[in-house]
């Protein structure tokens, strides 16, 4: 949440407290609309299930988004706020 936050997300938004809310809670993912206990967030905010986002692992899945981000994999070296990738 705090990498949403700095990179734009007000965290007085309602966008930001549906997000939290399916993270502790789970939520549907926005492309499939199957439940899933611990959805995937994008960098562009799309709440994804594991399934959806293992479509394509260099962008957003969601139709009409194509939002380019690079996933982190366990083969790479971890980030500072992810240790242990998996």
């Amino acid at each position: 949440m705090d990498m949403l936050v700095q990179n734009g997300l007000d965290s007085t938004s309602g966008e930001y407290t549906s997000i939290k809310y399916s993270l502790v809670y789970g939520g549907r993912c926005v492309r499939c609309k199957e439940w899933c206990r611990l959805p995937l967030i994008t960098p562009c905010r799309h709440l994804l299930c594991h399934e959806c986002v293992s479509i394509d692992k260099t962008k957003c899945t969601y139709p009409g988004c194509d939002n380019l981000y690079e996933m982190q994999s366990p083969d790479t070296m971890a980030r500072p706020e992810n240790p242990n990738p998996k």
